[in-house]
Parts: C-alpha cells; structure tokens; sequence
C-alpha cells in the first residue's frame, strides 16, 4: 500500500475520541514561531527526528507514542516525499511542521499548557541536535585520523 492508503487507513478511533481542534491554534503557538523553527533548522527537517520529538512530547505526557501513519498525517506528509527520501528520509518543511503543531492544539489548550507539554520537549531536543552539530564533526574528525 502507498502512503496515502496508509494515512487513509488511520483511525482516530483508535486512541478514543480526538479533543476538538482549538479554534485560533496561532494564539496559543504564536509567540514561539522563532523557537518551532530553530527546532526544525537543528533537525535539517529530518522526519525521523520529528518522529522522535513527538515520541519525546507524548512520552513526556504519559500517552501512547504516535504510530508512523500518526506522524506522516501530522506532517501532510506527500507521497512524492516519501518517494523521493534519500537515506536519511524525507525532508519535511517548516511550513509541515508549523501544521502539525497547529494540528497538536486542541481546543482547551492555552500558552501556560503548550509552552510546558510541547515546547519544553522540544526546546530540550533542540539544544540537544544544535550540540550535536558542533561536537560531532570533531569526534568524526578524531576518529578518521
């Protein structure tokens, strides 16, 4: 089957209802646009490491990780991407990412909730992929010698 039989295939259903989306998500993500995109900037917008975040997230919050088809809905993820993944999988845009977040709100969420369930994961995880950056081409480095 394809991706998009895949992402047709998700039932909501299976983890109960879904909460209602929240009906102006940008009020509630909006002053934290900048630190959205330096997480997708720290990842080179690799899906496997938004996989990862939103494992992180729903960890974090003691309910069942996403399942792949969960993260390819999330991140309108095309079936051209998915074709066209090299080894490091597809690409995924700012533009995707800023979606799902706005998908991940529903409708009791608030700043308070958001900053502490969603953004404090990923703030953490982006530290974590900036130092990577920095010291991983120098043990590369090292080990090549």
């Amino acid at each position: 089957a394809d991706l998009e039989d895949k992402v047709k295939d998700l039932k909501v259903d299976d983890k109960g209802p879904r909460p209602k989306p929240h009906s102006d998500p940008e009020s509630v993500y909006g002053s934290f646009v900048d630190d959205i995109k330096a997480f997708h900037d720290s990842v080179d917008g690799r899906i496997t490491l938004f996989h990862e975040l939103f494992i992180t997230i729903a960890m974090s919050n003691e309910i069942p990780p996403p399942r792949p088809q969960d993260i390819a809905f999330l991140l309108d993820l095309t079936e051209e991407q998915g074709k066209s993944a090299g080894p490091k999988g597809p690409i995924v845009s700012a533009d995707q990412f800023i979606g799902a977040i706005k998908k991940m709100i529903d409708e009791n969420d608030t700043k308070a909730k958001f900053e502490k369930e969603i953004l404090a994961p990923m703030k953490s995880m982006t530290s974590r992929m900036k130092y990577a950056k920095t010291v991983m081409p120098k043990i590369a480095e090292i080990l090549t010698k």
